[in-house]
C-alpha cells in the first residue's frame, strides 16, 4: 500500500531544555538592546546590572531567559546555551532517541560533573541487567575519562546489538567498573492484536519504523471487520509518517505548514484505489498529541469515522531553531515559527480536537477492565 510521490517533511520535536553552568550577561540576547526603542530591555539590562554588583551571585542568566520567554505565553520556545552547550544538549538529545537507549531501557543528562548522568533506568531491560541503575554518573567509557571530552566520548555509550562497552560509574561515592551489554533492536512503539471482531492498533509516537510496523499490523488484522485506532497517550512525532500511516486509510487530503511569515508547505495524502474503507474509531484523550492530532483529524475528514474519548491536548504548532549571531551572542534559540492545518479545518492549536462521543475516564485505567473508551469502540465496531 506504498503511497507515490508523498512530500516529506520531519516535524522538529523540542530539544530538552538546557543546563550547565550560566552564561555572563553579555553573552545573552538581552544585552546591547538597552535603547530607548524597548524600555523593557532597558530595565532587564538594569536590574541586571544591579544584581551582578550586590545581588545573589549565583543568579541563572539562562533561566531568566528562558523565564521571560515562556512569560511571552510560548511554552516551546526556549534559549539553549551557547555553542558547546548547545552541542552538548543535542548529544544528549541524540543519546535519548538512539536505538541503543531506547532498546537498553536508559536516559541520559549531564552530571554536575560533567559525566553522564543516568536519569532514568528501566527494569528487565538490557541497561538494568548489566548492573547500572538511575543516579549512576559514567564517568569514563571504555578507559576514556567522559568529563575531559563529552561531545566525543558520550557517544561511545551508543552501538550495535549485543556490542559491550566497559563503563566506570560513580555510585554513592563509590567506583564500580560495569560491563554494558547494548540493546539496540528497533523499539515498535505499536501494539495491535484482534480484540473480538475489531483490529485494534495502539501507537505510542510516530517515528521511523512506525509505518512499516503499521502496515504490518494491518495486514496481521486483515480479518477484522473494523479497526480501533488508539492514540490515547500519543505524543506525536513524525508529521510525515504520521500522514502516511492515516494516508492507508484516507483519499486525497491535505496538511497545511503555515510559518508566522505566510510561507505555506502543504503535505498530501492520495487517493489510490487502495484505501482501506472498513469501520474506524479512534481512541484519544488529553494527551494526545501534535502529529497524533494530524492522524485523528485527517481519519476524520477521510473516513467519518467516531472520534471517542476526550478532547485532545492542541498541539498545532511547530518549531524551528536558529544559531544567534549577533551582538557577540552565541547558542540557539529553538521558537514556534507557525501552524498546521488539516483539510479545511481551522487550526486546533491551544483548542484540541473535539470527540463525537464525549467519555471520561482515569488515564490509568487504560487497557484495563475498567476501560470504558475502548469498551464503547468495540461496540461501534460491532
Amino acid at each position: 500500500m506504498e503511497k507515490k510521490q508523498r512530500q516529506k517533511t520531519i516535524l522538529l520535536m523540542i530539544i530538552s531544555a538546557a543546563g550547565g553552568a550560566a552564561l555572563t550577561y553579555a553573552g545573552l540576547t538581552l544585552g546591547g538592546y538597552g535603547a530607548a526603542d524597548n524600555s523593557g530591555f532597558s530595565i532587564m539590562e538594569e536590574c541586571r546590572e544591579i544584581i551582578a554588583e550586590s545581588g545573589d551571585p549565583d543568579f541563572d542568566d539562562i533561566a531568566a531567559v528562558n523565564g521571560y520567554l515562556k512569560a511571552g505565553g510560548d511554552d516551546y520556545t526556549v534559549y539553549i546555551g551557547d555553542d558547546e552547550q548547545s552541542e552538548i544538549n543535542q548529544l544528549i538529545n541524540e543519546i535519548n532517541k538512539s536505538g541503543t537507549a531506547v532498546s537498553s531501557g536508559f536516559s541520559v543528562g549531564i552530571s554536575d560533573s560533567g559525566a553522564i548522568l543516568l536519569t532514568d533506568v528501566q527494569e528487565d531491560m538490557a541497561a538494568y541487567r548489566s548492573g547500572l541503575r538511575a543516579g549512576d554518573e559514567i564517568t569514563a567509557i571504555n578507559g576514556g575519562g567522559v568529563a575531559d571530552d563529552f561531545l566525543n566520548t558520550a557517544k561511545l555509550i551508543m552501538g550495535k546489538q549485543d556490542t559491550a562497552a566497559e563503563l566506570t560509574v560513580l555510585r554513592d561515592g563509590s567506583t564500580l567498573n560495569i560491563t554494558f551489554t547494548r540493546d539496540n533492536e528497533p523499539q515498535r512503539g505499536m501494539t495491535w492484536e484482534m480484540l473480538g471482531n475489531a483490529g485494534y492498533i495502539h501507537i505510542e509516537s510516530f517515528s521511523t519504523f512506525t509505518e512499516g510496523y503499521f502496515d504490518t499490523a494491518l495486514e496481521e488484522l486483515s480479518a477484522a471487520e473494523g479497526f480501533v485506532i488508539d492514540l490515547r497517550g500519543s505524543t506525536g512525532g513524525q508529521t510525515d509518517i504520521a500522514i502516511a500511516c492515516a494516508d492507508k486509510f484516507v483519499g486525497d487530503n491535505y496538511v497545511t505548514q503555515t510559518s508566522f511569515k505566510g510561507e505555506e508547505t502543504v503535505l498530501t495524502t492520495e487517493t489510490d484505489g487502495e484505501e482501506i474503507t472498513k469501520p474506524v474509531v479512534v481512541l484519544m484523550n488529553s494527551e494526545t498529541y501534535s502529529a497524533s492530532e494530524i492522524v485523528a483529524a485527517l481519519l476524520k475528514q477521510g473516513t467519518g469515522c467516531t472520534l471517542v474519548g476526550e478532547r485532545t491536548f492542541g498541539k498545532g504548532i511547530y518549531q524551528v531553531e536558529k544559531h544567534l549571531e549577533k551582538h557577540g551572542n552565541s547558542g540557539i534559540l529553538h521558537y514556534t515559527a507557525g501552524t498546521y492545518t488539516v483539510g479545511d479545518w481551522e487550526c486546533y492549536n491551544g483548542i484540541g480536537i473535539e470527540p463525537d462521543e464525549y467519555i471520561e475516564m482515569d488515564h490509568g485505567l487504560i487497557r484495563t477492565d475498567d476501560d470504558v473508551q475502548l469498551s464503547r469502540a468495540l461496540e461501534l465496531i460491532g
